[in-house]
């Protein structure tokens, strides 16, 4: 099997893991909790941090080095291998979000939430991205796991004729900058393109100024009002329409994102995923994985 057709049968199962799916019992506390993580990993801390309102904190592992530790430090790491993550482990009280838990990560911190692995073949990140999402989600709010399939059949309607023309900008704000990231990542890692992430309001500040007619601005807030005036200056403007609801919202958004990508490699008959056949990949693996 492709590692192309690995991803779909990742986007695939996130119903079926979504129906399995129990959420944590909330934090008490909030402030000075904290949650860090590298990737895909680092988006979902950045949703749990949103959705705390700016009570809990989310950031890079080595910021979280920085400055008094963390009451609590939640670390993200799927394989439980990212050594930054394990780095700030070991200087705060700090529990493990993997799929694994003997891994060196699982071993640093007092405690363990545990998520579903990864397939059998090496692929895009997206049901374990989802799950990391929603079980660090469930620690700062309380909601009800909502019908995946559901959110995965309007993602798959929306993202029908969106097409990709030029450089890709993705927008989001709140807790939808996370998935602007994470959606960016899906196009590095899926096709090998260069897609940009920006806060909505930032993008037009800094960044519509490197766009050129024939680029796309995904807005992933849905239309924003200044729509019209991108697409006289040729550029063109994909916004879904996301469903009412924080965590449904990012949930669309997620698998918007998968399908978008995948569509995309599809429509360019990609069977492996960029990042899988890259000479990249073996200096992104010395770089991010502990060595034992």
């Amino acid at each position: 099997m492709g590692s192309v057709d690995a991803f779909e049968d990742g986007i695939r199962s996130q119903p079926a893991m979504m129906r399995r799916f129990r959420p944590q019992e909330p934090l008490r506390r909030l402030r000075g909790c904290a949650f860090t993580g590298n990737g895909d990993s680092l988006a979902a801390a950045l949703v749990a941090g949103a959705l705390s309102g700016g009570e809990a904190r989310a950031a890079d592992p080595d910021e979280t080095l920085a400055g008094r530790p963390p009451a609590r430090l939640y670390c993200i790491s799927v394989s439980g291998r990212t050594a930054a993550c394990v780095r700030a482990a070991r200087h705060a009280e700090s529990t493990a979000v993997t799929a694994d838990p003997s891994s060196p990560l699982a071993r640093a911190c007092g405690s363990v939430i545990r998520i579903g692995g990864p397939g059998p073949v090496h692929t895009a990140g997206s049901a374990t991205f989802l799950e990391s999402a929603l079980a660090c989600a469930s620690l700062v709010s309380r909601f009800r796991v909502p019908d995946g399939a559901r959110l995965l059949a309007a993602a798959e309607r929306d993202a029908e004729g969106a097409g990709i023309t030029g450089s890709l900008f993705v927008l989001g704000s709140g807790a939808s900058y996370p998935l602007a990231m994470y959606c960016a990542a899906k196009f590095y890692e899926v096709l090998g393109d260069g897609a940009r992430y920006c806060r909505t309001e930032q993008f037009y500040h800094m960044e519509l100024f490197c766009a050129r007619p024939g680029d796309t601005v995904l807005m992933l807030d849905g239309p924003d009002g200044h729509g019209e005036a991108l697409r006289r200056g040729g550029i063109r403007v994909v916004a879904p329409r996301p469903p009412r609801g924080a965590v449904p919202g990012i949930i669309y958004r997620a698998m918007y994102s998968q399908v978008l990508a995948l569509r995309e490699a599809r429509r360019r008959d990609v069977r492996d995923c960029y990042f899988a056949t890259s000479r990249a990949k073996r200096a992104s693996d010395r770089a991010i994985y502990c060595k034992v």
